[in-house]
């Protein structure tokens, strides 16, 4: 097995996590590194919508990251907290952590429905508001991740074709259209195809709420393994 680097040589400071309740993972909270050497580690105080994750000394948490190598994820305990109202967190250095993906993005297997629109989301912009219904076709995403993902449909998708992502209605929160490109086309079955797409010009607001989708619905999957 190959040896772990210590955690303040692989996690900088100013990188963005999630964190979470270590016996509540269904609500993750917004923070980042604040300081990392061999001796601790302290992080922002974790938020939700402008409210502050609950915390108290001793209470043991879960934090999810990426970085360049993969995600980053661990258990630790709160030592401390700096701060009339908790600025800042100072917790326990993990006895051990883990690597996962040395991919820009963590992937993880998904079934939920979504529109598309074959087009550029200029173009679907640009309709005037007069006129005709843009036509979205139905779709299921089978995995997603911050940079992509993968869905089936009866659609005729070609690769390097643009198309808008509708997730308005989907499991995913506060994200609705989304341009992605077509960048592998798989035809398995008869009249069903299987289309990787790579998000394009999204923002990374938009990102961050894919990302929070990915981190809970990874948290699901080892509930049920």
């Amino acid at each position: 097995m190959k040896k772990l680097l210590p955690l303040h040589e692989v996690l900088p400071v100013g990188t963005k996590i999630l964190v979470s309740h270590a016996r509540r993972v269904e609500t993750e909270y917004d923070s980042y590194v604040d300081n990392i050497d061999a001796a601790g580690l302290s992080i922002a105080i974790p938020s939700k919508k402008g409210e502050p994750m609950k915390v108290y000394k001793t209470l043991p948490i879960l934090i999810y990251g990426y970085l360049p190598i993969g995600k980053i994820s661990f258990q630790t305990t709160v030592e401390g907290i700096s701060g009339r109202t908790g600025y800042t967190l100072f917790l326990a250095l993990p006895e051990r952590y883990e690597i996962s993906q040395s991919r820009q993005y963590f992937r993880v297997p998904t079934f939920f429905d979504v529109r598309v629109y074959q087009g550029a989301l200029s173009s679907l912009k640009a309709l005037p508001f007069d006129g005709p219904e843009p036509v979205f076709e139905h779709a299921v995403v089978n995995n997603i991740s911050g940079g992509g993902c993968r869905i089936s449909t009866n659609l005729v998708i070609h690769q390097r074709e643009t198309v808008v992502l509708d997730f308005e209605d989907s499991v995913v929160e506060n994200v609705h259209l989304v341009e992605a490109l077509a960048v592998k086309v798989a035809i398995p079955e008869k009249l069903r195809r299987y289309v990787n797409l790579r998000f394009e010009g999204i923002e990374e607001t938009v990102r961050t709420q894919i990302i929070r989708y990915v981190f809970r619905r990874e948290l699901e999957l080892r509930q049920l393994r």
